[in-house]
């Protein structure tokens, strides 16, 4: 949860809300965006597409259908992401992954996923995405995740706690399916985790447990190893160090200048071992404050030679940072602004009785053009270089769970190109907005937040993008309230005070349904506020809530619409 709202942090927001504004969208237009498209491979046989819709199985083919679909697009610079990072998906002497998926079928009595018997037949996916991209004469880097909790919540298990975990109901069938995912190196060596006590298979919440303490020097050890193999088999043009996932690697206790000491030998290895020439990057939290945990700071990363920087907010979009002082602390570096195809994670539904939830796919609100063209209107104007896309293809719909292709389904693929050039991109309406996201690695996130009856006003900032032309018409501010203790919609009697940059704003009655907004999704209906024509200025603006009737109540997510 963010910090309480105080007096001196709303003097503060005062000063960060009269910083200078956004350049004119005129200013940008000769701007060009580097465009990067992060792919994880897995939505290969996890969704449809329009080139596997009979669930074909693992192959080159479908790793170049992959690529070709975001080439043609108009991406820049093709990500690929190997897997999970424990098993290496490409040809490894120090773990190879064939021997890997064998002794997983005949220590478990597993028959491998597609991905484990294209590795056993021989398959490499790094040297098929950097065979295509060859041939589509567009630049490879690969991303490699450095502490990834999925699929190890097992780790540890024995093939005899397996074999009797058929009538457990506290080993859950996904164990069959994420098994295959944890390197036997991981199974082996619990005294490298985090919490190093015997796992507790019945605790869902123990699974961070299980991730590797860095702290262990044969942790860095064995990373950097498979790394410096990779950067050293595969003529990469770069490498991608994703410490997104997961953004734990210390116990608490360990001192940050400890921390710190850790990741400058491992960058400083990593970068030897790319040489000159060819791309370091990082992918870490969106906001700096994110980043001491993991032993990272701008100072360290300019040290080790990291040449680009990838800020993220997990699978989302997120325009919840103060852009131009985030840009003037990463002076020096490419700075990328990553954006996943959600826009907001809708928690509250979580909170239902079972029969009244959503599908699961349905908690992630997914993003719409003009939430993607405005963040990266809003990061050009600051100065950032390059847009990196992250789990684009996750519109698309689950393949166990529905039979046919659904086209309406598939992500905005138009959107790409426009996002090269945001200044001259067509828009709808503009979009500001602060979501709910994964809260990991990100303490200071705005949402979601409580708001008091009768407490100090609730500050926030909402940034807000150029407009192309000088902007005719109202506004519509929308804020998705739910009464704080049953997680439903507030009670009749609940009431706020609305206003941006100083002054009120009116109710309009109508949920935010407006020309300019898009449907709300199905659960909790947003309270809505007209925004008068130039209220709102490019950059960031100032907006103030404080509740003055009824039942405490959390904000979840605020949305501003403007003209384009």
């Amino acid at each position: 949860m963010p910090a309480p709202i105080t007096r001196r942090r709303l003097v503060l927001a005062g000063v960060l809300f009269a910083s200078a504004p956004a350049a004119p969208v005129a200013a940008q237009q000769a701007r060009s965006t580097r465009l990067y498209y992060s792919d994880d491979i897995t939505h290969i046989l996890t969704n449809l597409a329009p080139w596997r819709r009979n669930r074909e199985t693992f192959s080159n083919a479908l790793i170049a259908a992959s690529m070709d679909e975001a080439i043609n697009a108009g991406v820049d610079h093709y990500v690929v992401q190997p897997g999970t990072g424990w098993v290496p998906w490409w040809r490894s002497s120090i773990y190879p992954a064939d021997q890997h998926y064998r002794w997983f079928a005949e220590t478990f009595g597993i028959r491998p996923s597609g991905f484990g018997r294209y590795m056993i037949e021989g398959g490499d996916v790094v040297a098929a995405a950097l065979a295509h991209a060859r041939q589509r004469n567009v630049p490879l880097t690969v991303s490699v995740r450095l502490n990834d909790v999925h699929g190890i919540f097992y780790s540890g298990v024995t093939p005899q706690q397996w074999r009797s975990s058929q009538d457990n109901r506290d080993i859950q069938p996904a164990m069959a399916r994420n098994l295959e995912f944890i390197s036997r190196v991981h199974m082996e060596h619990p005294e490298w985790r985090l919490d190093p006590s015997p796992p507790d298979y019945r605790n869902a919440r123990s699974a961070a447990g299980r991730l590797w303490n860095w702290a262990v020097p044969d942790v860095v050890q064995y990373r950097a190893s498979l790394l410096e193999e990779l950067v050293r088999t595969y003529a990469l043009s770069g490498l991608e160090l994703d410490f997104m996932r997961f953004p734990a690697f210390f116990q608490q206790q360990f001192p940050m200048q400890a921390r710190q000491q850790v990741m400058r030998g491992f960058l400083t290895r990593i970068r030897s071992a790319l040489g000159t020439g060819r791309e370091m990057a990082v992918r870490v939290p969106l906001t700096l404050s994110g980043w001491g945990a993991l032993g990272l700071a701008p100072a360290l990363l300019r040290e080790a030679g990291v040449d680009r920087v990838t800020l993220s907010a997990h699978t989302f979009t997120s325009q919840d940072l103060d852009f131009a002082a985030t840009r003037e602390a990463l002076r020096g570096f490419r700075v990328a602004i990553e954006m996943g195809q959600g826009r907001h994670l809708r928690q509250y539904d979580m909170r239902a009785p079972a029969a009244e939830r959503g599908p699961t796919e349905d908690y992630i609100v997914n993003c719409r053009p003009e939430d993607f063209l405005s963040t990266g209107q809003l990061a050009a104007a600051a100065g950032f270089e390059a847009v990196s896309m992250f789990n684009f293809v996750y519109y698309r719909q689950r393949a166990a769970e529905t039979v046919d292709f659904d086209p309406s389904r598939e992500p905005p693929w138009a959107t790409l190109r426009a996002l090269k050039q945001p200044g001259q991109a067509q828009m709808r309406a503009r979009s500001s907005f602060l979501g709910t996201v994964f809260p990991d690695g990100l303490p200071e996130r705005s949402v979601p937040v409580d708001v008091p009856p009768g407490g100090a006003p609730l500050g926030l900032r909402l940034n807000v993008p150029a407009p192309a032309r000088a902007s005719s018409g109202a506004g519509s501010l929308r804020l998705t309230l739910a009464d704080r203790r049953s997680m439903r919609a507030p009670g009749a009697d609940a009431a706020w005070q609305v206003m941006l940059n100083g002054q009120a704003l009116t109710p309009d009655n109508s949920g935010g349904r407006t020309t300019l907004a898009p449907d709300p999704p199905p659960g909790l209906a947003p309270q809505g506020w007209v925004v008068p024509q130039n209220l709102a200025k490019p950059g960031p603006n100032r907006l103030e809530i404080r509740q003055t009737g009824g039942d405490p109540t959390r904000l979840w997510q605020a949305e501003l619409y403007l003209p384009a």
